[in-house]
């Protein structure tokens, strides 16, 4: 069970396909030049838009690098290409047709990819979507969105759709309550939440939400701290993300991927000037999760539920206390 913080507890539970899939209905309904095409993946959603509108709906079966490629040509004639499919296998199988045949011509093509981080977690390292982010992030012209809640799941869509270039988003298949209620809180391409005061908890994606949680615990304990849902991952506003954090006591960072290219690794880089009194990555480092690996297992392995968040941080304030 992924950690809810109180303040969210009774509030409803939305899936993350059915707030996707409804916003790729509406621009479809609205727009006969839409496409979407998937590799033999089914879901309630593609159902739906099929009884309205069948014809802008092809399956083009388990042949992801092919379907990168009609997606581009059917680009080129002049159609916006929605493409639906396991993260893991769309990306990783198909990248040299992302990057050639999508990404350099600056197509608008929208990949939605199903199985962000661990969502498919039981199923192995066949279906972990952990390396993509950091693949992704390399390739230009690209825009990648990891949302955290249904809200920003829903913005991601309207963004692609908007900017008619080449998109990324990661869709996990969690029910989760809405922390967002207005896109004016996600113009950054990030989330605040909290007072920015103290240390920072720095997230992308569900993985943020035991953050929140720790968030309201420790500050019922008087410690200060905020928490940074980056929902946006390409292009970050540099910036306003370094204005906001630059002041940080301490920083941990929630990541569901491996290191190199992950989270902590891409903020660290572009914020060299902080000076933060600890740093703290949870992350899959540099490893893979042979076998099945749960997804609640796997945040409790490497300290990232919200019981873990709360006892890294007052273990390591009492670490420095100790030291002057």
């Amino acid at each position: 069970m992924i950690d809810i913080p109180m303040s969210l507890v009774e509030a409803p539970r939305k899936d993350f396909r059915d707030a996707i899939f409804s916003e790729i209905a509406d621009y479809i309904r609205e727009n006969d030049n839409a496409i979407l095409l998937t590799n033999d993946m089914g879901a309630q959603g593609i159902d739906k838009i099929k009884v309205f509108a069948p014809k802008q709906v092809l399956n083009v079966g388990i042949t992801e690098q092919n379907m990168m490629s009609v997606a581009a040509g059917l680009a080129l004639s002049g159609h916006f290409v929605f493409v639906y499919g396991i993260a893991e296998h769309l990306i990783l199988r198909a990248l040299e047709q992302i990057k050639l045949d999508i990404c350099v011509q600056n197509l608008p093509v929208c990949i939605v990819g199903v199985g962000a981080g661990l969502a498919y977690g039981q199923d192995g390292p066949t279906h972990h979507g952990t390396e993509d982010i950091a693949v992704m992030r390399a390739i230009p012209n690209i825009s990648i969105y990891n949302p955290s809640d249904c809200f920003s799941a829903k913005k991601s869509v309207s963004c692609a759709v908007m900017q008619k270039t080449p998109s990324y988003i990661r869709m996990d298949k969690e029910q989760l309550p809405e922390m967002y209620t207005s896109g004016r809180e996600l113009e950054r391409g990030f989330g605040v939440h909290g007072t920015v005061s103290g240390g920072a908890f720095i997230s992308t994606g569900v993985i943020g939400w035991p953050a929140f949680t720790a968030m309201e615990k420790l500050k019922s304990q008087d410690v200060e701290c905020f928490w940074i849902d980056i929902w946006r991952l390409k292009p970050v506003n540099w910036d306003k993300l370094i204005s906001t954090i630059s002041g940080a006591d301490w920083l941990v960072f929630l990541d569901e991927s491996v290191r190199t290219g992950g989270l902590a690794e891409t903020v660290l880089g572009n914020c060299q000037n902080m000076t933060p009194k600890f740093v703290v990555s949870l992350d899959l480092g540099d490893s893979f999760l042979l076998g099945s690996a749960n997804r609640e297992w796997v945040w409790k392995k490497i300290g990232a539920k919200s019981q873990n968040l709360v006892s890294n941080v007052l273990e390591n304030l009492e670490n420095l206390a100790t030291d002057k």
